[in-house]
C-alpha cells in the first residue's frame, strides 16, 4: 500500500492512523507478503478500497 492509499482509507474513516501503523503498511515486510493467503488471492493485484469499505460512519452517530 502507499501513502495515497492511506490517506483515502482516513479520508474514508474520517481520523487519522496512528503514525506506527501507517509505517508497518507502507514497509510491509516481504516474508509476509510472500507466505501463502489460502484465499487465492493474488497480493500483487491493487486492492480495490472501495470494496474494503466498510459502513462505520454508522457506528461514529450512534
Amino acid at each position: 500500500m502507499t501513502t495515497t492509499d492511506l490517506d483515502r482509507i482516513e479520508q474514508a474513516l474520517g481520523f487519522p492512523l496512528p503514525p506506527f501503523y501507517r509505517a508497518f503498511i507502507v514497509d510491509y515486510p516481504r516474508w509476509l507478503l510472500d507466505r501463502p493467503t489460502g484465499q487465492g488471492r493474488d497480493r500483487t493485484a491493487p486492492v480495490e478500497l472501495d470494496a474494503l469499505r466498510i459502513p462505520t460512519s454508522d457506528l461514529r452517530a450512534a
